[in-house]
């Protein structure tokens, strides 16, 4: 049996002691005190590890706010607004004039029939579709498109000419 100091009155007292026999004071077991200061150093860690965590996900929301802005990179590339985006936009707008538009087989933009020139926000672009006709021949349409990226994603087409 090991002694302890009071934490009231000072004496000397037995470890398993419920009360001080001096003073009076309530004395708290050994396990108790222990397990109050786990509860506690775990409640601290908790706390900080809700702190870091909150943290992190503010930095990675301010980082993600201004990559997507274009404020945290060099780079100005929009993927709503490309040649390969005009190209797509391009071939729907070709399609929706076609007579049996599920015929429709398009080259591929790299295809050396197929030109798209970029001047700001408007594009021209030039190619070919093959799809079948009124009597359901296959043929070879080629066209010419005008068209221009309006923001949010919005196309417009200017003109379009098939030959």
């Amino acid at each position: 049996m090991a002694l302890i100091e009071c934490p009231e009155c000072g004496k000397q007292i037995s470890e398993n002691a419920d009360s001080c026999p001096q003073c009076g004071n309530p004395m708290k077991k050994k396990k108790e005190v222990d397990d109050q200061k786990k509860a506690s150093n775990s409640l601290g860690c908790t706390a900080w590890l809700l702190i870091i965590g909150a943290v992190a996900i503010f930095s990675i929301f301010i980082m993600s706010s201004l990559s997507n802005s274009g404020g945290g990179g060099s780079s100005n590339y929009q993927p709503e607004h490309n040649t390969g985006m005009a190209w797509q936009m391009t071939q729907d707008f070709v399609e929706r004039r076609l007579s049996s538009p599920s015929t429709a087989e398009f080259p591929y933009s790299s295809n050396s029939d197929v030109e798209i020139t970029q001047n700001g926000r408007t594009y021209n672009v030039k190619g070919y579709v093959d799809s079948q006709n009124n009597f359901g021949a296959m043929i070879r349409t080629n066209f010419e498109a005008e068209l221009r990226y309006d923001g949010d994603g919005t196309w417009s087409l200017i003109t379009l000419e098939f030959e």
